[in-house]
């Protein structure tokens, strides 16, 4: 209805539309963009696109012989080239060639070769204590283990059997231990004068890097000691006298530092004098032998 309305409307205005242009204009193009057709409905369409009045030109195909450039004169590059050749060997007749010096060929050193430790290079063990004594002869009358359960079963057994023995009984394991170590002393001391500290350094590097403790010599005997000065003579009285069970060993050297340090000068030249009297008596005596 709208449609029909809308094109009654501008036939009706058409006269007045012709006086003024620029309304003339709109209704002229209003009227060409409406178009009939056999439906009832107006229906607007739009102006056709005009023809593009410039067409494009193919493109002209590009010529594929490729232009031949003029070969270059080298004149001067050869002429350059020949300079630099005379120069160069003039000035290599001029300068006497160098002498190369040879290099002494130096005879690498050797590697050291690895010592072999062989069985009887090695430390003696040391001897089992009171209990694994005891526990050996428990063993003795078991019969052989084959499994790890069996073997914890003879620990816990043996372990409160022991806890039950009587001092008594313990001291012959203890006194057993005692002969063991005494014998211990003695192979060890030979031993030590018999390897020598080559081999005792390679063991102990083996050792120290499996986590275990370095092989060390056995002390020398008392009478081959040097004796102590007085401030070690004050500190082992105080260690006998006045140290607590519970106090550690670096703690203790600490405080027998500071209780040396107080000391009046009487009583630390009475510890010095009994020192001096001992070296005295070492010296001559090593001296002599």
């Amino acid at each position: 209805m709208l449609s029909i309305f809308a094109g009654s409307l501008s036939r009706r205005l058409a006269p007045s539309l012709l006086a003024r242009p620029q309304i003339f204009s709109a209704a002229a193009a209003y009227q060409t963009w409406t178009r009939r057709t056999f439906h009832t409905a107006w229906r607007v369409e739009s102006p056709a696109a005009k023809a593009s009045s410039t067409v494009k030109k193919p493109a002209a195909a590009k010529s594929t012989t490729a232009k031949k450039t003029p070969a270059k004169k080298t004149t001067a590059g050869t002429k350059k080239t020949a300079a630099k050749a005379k120069t160069t060997r003039r000035a290599s007749a001029k300068k006497p060639a160098k002498k190369v010096k040879k290099k002494k060929a130096v005879a690498k050193k050797a590697a050291p070769a690895k010592l072999k430790i062989t069985k009887d290079m090695k430390p003696p063990l040391t001897p089992p204590g009171a209990y694994f004594l005891f526990y050996k002869r428990f063993l003795a009358g078991k019969p052989k283990a084959s499994d790890l359960v069996t073997v914890q079963g003879y620990a816990k057994e043996c372990g409160q059997i022991w806890k039950g023995l009587s001092e008594a009984e313990k001291k012959a394991f203890q006194d057993e231990n005692a002969l063991l170590k005494v014998e211990y002393r003695v192979r060890k001391e030979e031993y030590f004068k018999r390897i020598s500290p080559e081999v005792i350094r390679a063991l102990n590097k083996k050792r120290v890097a499996k986590g275990r403790r370095r092989i060390q010599a056995p002390p020398k005997p008392l009478e081959d000691r040097k004796p102590l000065n007085g401030f070690m003579r004050f500190m082992k009285e105080f260690r006998e006298e006045s140290m607590p069970k519970d106090m550690m060993v670096k703690d203790a050297a600490k405080e027998a530092g500071v209780r040396w340090k107080a000391l009046p000068e009487a009583r630390k030249a009475a510890y010095n004098d009994s020192a001096a009297v001992e070296l005295a008596k070492f010296r001559k005596a090593h001296a002599s032998a």
